[in-house]
């Protein structure tokens, strides 16, 4: 016997749209249709009424749940479309009778029949062909003459070169690759089509290939029926088994024809979630291994069913789809936050070193004089009788150069103090995140996902914040850098399309620019740790101290800041900013 598992992704397939044909053509044909309306991107419904009452037909060519359906009531909350598409159904829709409703060739392919009226009140003719086959899905509205008035999808020849469908086209089907319908087959058809096949060929191969609408469900079913597991070479099978391909081939049509069908829910035992719904019990799954854990309950409506069963997947979907965004968002986060971690780690580490680059600088302002402008390295005689190679920027004096060694020594004198500080804040942060991530996993419904997010916003991360904003990767990595006190960045331009680069494409609104007053130079931007981070007064001081220096002022200066949503550059005049906004510190550049 065949044990396939059922799979949690159902299709709507032949066999379902056979059944829904039936019942709509109790329910609508012989109606009007006094509404159409488009839902979605890929969604029709039209009012339909008649003797039986007002019905809804539902035709979906959504690439994933494509389908057809008949509802009691239109779909609450649907979002109001408007297409060329949608204007072509209403005028030649909205008003006609519903003639004729047909399942072609047992295929995923429906054409609904229109009779309606022209400009001048003549009778005519429209076809409303429904091609239910996944991401191929499309409805294409056709004229008596068998052209295309218009599609919900147009397709011209650059995307499909078999059929153009396009106003004005000759509508042609989709390809049936040879298949034949099952339902019109007789047994020598069905026997020639066996004698055809390949001989290495296995049964569950012939039939889905030979035959249409040949789902894994429906071709499980009936390999169930004929007594076979479906993995029977076509060259080997006996007898016996032919008759059973038989006697299930012709047990299908006896369904179809006349109708006999007995709708199920199918849904895992102590769950309500349905995993889908057939037109008829389905005897494989009563004899597979899965049986105990799968109930299948008979269902008054099919219609009602498939509503349920196509909501719940929507729902489904939607929720891991966003699941994972929140995942991803928080998982981005929490790189960046560990990164900060192990760039501060590093820095507490060389904050304990700091009494090296205060040597230093005593000693190039001790030696100033011997040192030649240009000079990248020196070594000199230490105060305990030993050597210290010191590395020096050729740009800068020997002066310059003990006061950026001296400048750096009191940051990482004042980082010593802060770091740890800094550092036990961000890790615990960390700690939220990784919180947040482990409930994340176990979040089953939408309000433990907005938990989630409402705890992710009191963290800083709404929606695609950044717990840490870095520089724009290729331009800041060109940019000087520099580690000013409580740990903050400082970018500093070098020319004015560096100080351009820095506006407008590495600053963030809230990090703060800097630039000495009513002189040219560098810009700097301070950057913050995190966007609910505060700049200190000292950080501020130190990194105005540099753009000063990087500006080659010296004594007194004063160096305006503002935030850099207040700066924007001046058309036509590069490196040159206005700005609002701002503040002013005096630095004493000279004062070391």
């Amino acid at each position: 016997m065949n044990n396939m598992p059922i799979k949690s992704d159902l299709r709507f397939d032949s066999m379902l749209l056979s059944a829904i044909c039936a019942e709509a053509k109790e329910k609508i044909v012989n109606g009007r249709a006094v509404q159409v309306r488009q839902i979605g991107e890929y969604e029709i419904l039209m009012k339909i009424t008649g003797a039986t009452g007002t019905s809804w037909l539902l035709i979906s060519a959504h690439p994933k749940y494509a389908h057809l359906n008949i509802c009691s009531t239109a779909p609450q909350h649907a979002e109001r479309w408007h297409s060329s598409f949608l204007f072509a159904m209403q005028r030649c829709v909205e008003g006609a009778k519903v003639r004729a409703i047909e399942q072609l060739d047992f295929d995923r392919l429906v054409r609904i029949e229109f009779i309606g009226r022209n400009e001048i009140g003549d009778a005519v003719r429209f076809y409303l062909m429904v091609e239910l086959m996944g991401k191929h899905s499309n409805i294409v509205l056709v004229n008596e003459e068998g052209r295309i008035i218009d599609a919900l999808k147009r397709l011209p020849s650059s995307i499909n070169r078999y059929r153009e469908v396009l106003p004005g086209r000759v509508y042609i089907r989709p390809p049936s690759h040879g298949c034949i319908n099952p339902i019109l087959a007789d047994q020598e058809k069905i026997e020639r089509a066996l004698q055809a096949a390949s001989r290495e060929m296995t049964l569950r191969q012939w039939l889905q290939t030979t035959f249409h609408g040949m789902s894994d469900v429906l071709s499980s079913e009936l390999l169930f029926k004929a007594g076979a597991n479906g993995d029977e070479q076509v060259g080997s099978i006996s007898s016996e088994q032919i008759e059973g391909i038989l006697n299930a081939l012709f047990w299908l049509q006896r369904i179809v024809a006349y109708g006999q069908f007995n709708p199920v829910c199918i849904r895992f035992s102590g769950s309500d979630k349905l995993i889908g719904c057939y037109p008829i019990e389905l005897g494989h799954l009563l004899a597979s291994d899965a049986s105990e854990n799968i109930i299948q309950e008979q269902c008054h409506s099919l219609c009602e069913c498939i509503s349920r069963w196509i909501g719940q997947r929507r729902f489904s979907d939607e929720f891991e789809q966003l699941k994972r965004s929140i995942q991803s968002r928080l998982e981005r986060a929490l790189r960046k936050l560990d990164e900060r971690i192990c760039s501060l780690q590093a820095q507490l580490e060389e904050a304990q070193l700091a009494e090296e680059w205060r040597v230093k600088g005593e000693l190039l302002l001790s030696h100033a004089h011997e040192i030649e402008a240009g000079t990248t390295e020196v070594t000199l005689d230490d105060y305990r009788g030993g050597k210290v190679k010191i590395q020096l920027e050729p740009k800068l004096s020997p002066i310059e150069n003990a006061q950026r060694y001296f400048a750096k020594y009191r940051h990482l004198k004042g980082a010593r103090l802060h770091l740890s500080e800094v550092i036990a804040n961000l890790t615990a942060l960390a700690e939220k995140l990784r919180m947040l991530l482990k409930r994340l996993e176990g979040a089953q419904d939408m309000s433990a996902l907005e938990e989630i997010r409402k705890g992710a916003e009191q963290l800083g991360l709404a929606k695609d914040s950044k717990v840490l904003p870095s520089a724009d990767s290729g331009v800041a990595d060109k940019l000087l850098r520099f580690t000013v006190a409580d740990g903050f960045e400082l970018f500093v331009g070098r020319s004015e399309h560096e100080n351009m680069e820095l506006i407008t494409r590495v600053a963030k609104p809230d990090d703060l620019w800097m630039h000495v007053r009513g002189a040219s130079g560098a810009h700097g931007i301070l950057r913050r740790h995190s966007r609910a981070s505060e700049f200190t007064q000292r950080a501020i001081e130190e990194a105005a101290r540099i753009v000063a220096m990087r500006s080659k002022c010296k004594g007194k200066v004063a160096v305006d800041y503002t935030l850099a949503k207040y700066v924007r550059p001046i058309k036509g005049k590069q490196g040159k900013v206005t700005y609002t906004n701002h503040r002013t510190v005096v630095v004493n550049v000279d004062a070391q």
